[in-house]
């Protein structure tokens, strides 16, 4: 036996053993959350945005439904508790119930389960940008109350910008996706919009000249690999299903740009509107977003599906 065999089969061996403590660790999490607070539902989230976004969805739903959130930092971590749970030999799954992002990789790999709820879109992100939450938002933290003529100007002009923007990422994007579905190793992803776009109040444009500076992975896909992928990609709803965080980012700089327009003597905008009160940016933020944004397909027929525990009963 080669020694080369023998330090790849204690190299496997050990990942196992350390995927096994960390599925303990996250076991463990849950069940502490569970010993301090019996009885009482746990809706387990990616993260702490999805944290807030799922609040606000969820209070328009059922306002007396009562849970504890459990964020746990990552996609993969929510569904390995998940996994870990459904194999205990107790009832460690009992009232516990979990939420994930669609991404580019669905399920990745785990398998769906009547405990679990994954969006239609990327993530929670894209239901955030639309049409309906910026006439909220211009309607109340812009003022343009009584002014529909001037709303809807805005909004032609913003989805306009915001469809220039998701061609103008369509290669990140792309890219993105490329790697989940190959299985790529793409770990540092570019988080801030700037690293590749630039944009103002009316206009965007890429900074890179090759993708592959932007998005780098371990190695090159072969064009044999991606023939089929570029058809399924060319058919992704883009304001759906491109990159949550993104779309998100724009949006929320793009509410500020605005806002600088409000401001501005040179308004391009609100020149004729009486601007006797500020512009309430303060008041934009994640949590608005999701109060005013629709709630996804779906998620009303969970909640409505989840069993009260007897506390709450």
């Amino acid at each position: 036996m080669s020694e080369n065999y023998i330090q790849e089969t204690d190299k496997y061996l050990n990942s196992i053993k350390a995927a096994r403590d960390a599925d303990a660790v996250l076991k463990m999490e849950l069940i502490s959350v569970k010993s301090d607070l019996p009885g009482r539902l746990i809706f387990v989230f990616e993260g702490d945005e999805d944290k807030i976004v799922y609040f606000n969805w969820i209070n328009r739903i059922s306002t007396g439904i009562v849970y504890e959130p459990l964020p746990m930092r990552g996609k993969k971590r929510v569904l390995r508790l998940r996994n870990a749970a459904i194999r205990d030999r107790g009832d460690l799954l009992a009232g516990v119930h979990f939420f994930i992002d669609r991404d580019f990789d669905d399920w990745a790999g785990f398998g769906a389960h009547e405990s679990t709820f994954i969006t239609e879109s990327y993530s929670v992100e894209n239901y955030l940008v639309s049409p309906d939450v910026l006439r909220q938002f211009l309607i109340n933290e812009f003022h343009c109350h009584g002014r529909p003529i001037l709303r809807e100007r805005i909004i032609t002009d913003f989805t306009k910008l915001y469809n220039d923007f998701l061609e103008e990422t369509k290669d990140v994007n792309h890219r993105i996706f490329l790697a989940r579905k190959l299985g790529l190793n793409a770990a540092n992803l570019p988080e801030k919009l700037g690293t590749f776009v630039e944009f103002d109040l009316s206009s965007v444009r890429k900074k890179y000249d090759n993708i592959v500076t932007v998005v780098k992975v371990d190695r090159e896909p072969d064009i044999t690999e991606i023939g089929d992928l570029n058809r399924e990609f060319e058919a992704l709803d883009r304001p759906m299903r491109y990159r949550g965080k993104y779309c998100y980012r724009f949006f929320d700089r793009w509410l500020h740009e605005l806002g600088k327009d409000y401001n501005s003597p040179t308004s391009t905008y609100f020149s004729d509107l009486d601007r006797t009160s500020n512009a309430k940016l303060q008041e934009i933020t994640l949590g608005s977003m999701a109060s005013k944004s629709a709630i996804p397909d779906g998620l009303e027929r969970f909640i409505a599906a989840v069993p009260a525990l007897p506390d709450q009963i």
